[in-house]
């Protein structure tokens, strides 16, 4: 019994720490987009301008995201 839990312990905290690592693999690739897009003065196939450029950095934000800055 004490050997089951103590398997059941370190799966759970290796779920766990998968999950961690995913989340951050997520948000690495979410920087690199954002980067990618903002730094490259022609990042892919069908950017044409500015707006279209924004389009694609906006698509990266949430629906309710708030966009502010100072000048």
């Amino acid at each position: 019994m004490t050997h089951d839990l103590n398997l059941e312990n370190k799966l759970e905290a290796l779920v766990q720490r998968v999950e961690e690592l995913e989340g951050e693999a997520a948000i690495r690739r979410l920087q690199a987009r954002y980067m990618f897009l903002c730094d490259t003065p022609c990042p892919e196939f069908g950017i044409q301008t500015d707006k279209d450029r924004i389009d694609r950095i906006m698509d990266l934000y949430t629906e309710d995201a708030i966009w502010e800055w100072c000048r």
